[in-house]
């Protein structure tokens, strides 16, 4: 027969066995997740750091054969296999104010130099964002499209 002693000694044992191993699982999750997070943000850094920044200085002429945001700043990839990152930029005249999700595949861009005006031409029409600035805020609402 066994005692109440052994039965609540043997329960008090597989709560810690059962803890144990529900606090090593979570902390297994979290270690993957960091591995995992760190090592896609280090492949995101380093894809980035084969765009040039725009700066006034530069003259920029194509078309956009690729572009995507990260963390708020616009990539594009030129059909001359140029690789440009942009500013937060946003224009408040148009439906969509943010540069990085105005921004489309085939849209033509150009920025003169010694100027911080980007012009995006699609189709006929032509659209204009000032790189790393906030225009038109009062005009919220409004779409040029």
């Amino acid at each position: 027969m066994i005692n109440k002693e052994s039965q609540v000694g043997f329960k008090k044992s597989k709560f810690f066995y059962n803890t144990i191993i529900i606090v090593g699982g979570i902390i297994i999750i979290l270690f993957l997740f960091f591995f995992v997070s760190i090592k896609f943000l280090s492949l995101t850094q380093k894809e980035d750091l084969d765009y040039k920044k725009i700066d006034e200085n530069i003259y920029v002429k194509g078309k956009v054969s690729n572009v995507y945001e990260d963390k708020g700043y616009t990539f594009i990839m030129l059909s001359d296999s140029m690789k440009i990152w942009l500013p937060h930029s946003r224009n408040y005249y148009y439906e969509y104010p943010y540069l990085n999700g105005f921004m489309l595949t085939g849209d033509s861009i150009e920025k003169e130099p010694n100027n911080d005006t980007l012009k995006i031409y699609r189709k006929s029409k032509q659209y204009y964002f000032v790189l790393g600035k906030y225009i038109n805020q009062s005009k919220s609402g409004h779409s040029n499209e």
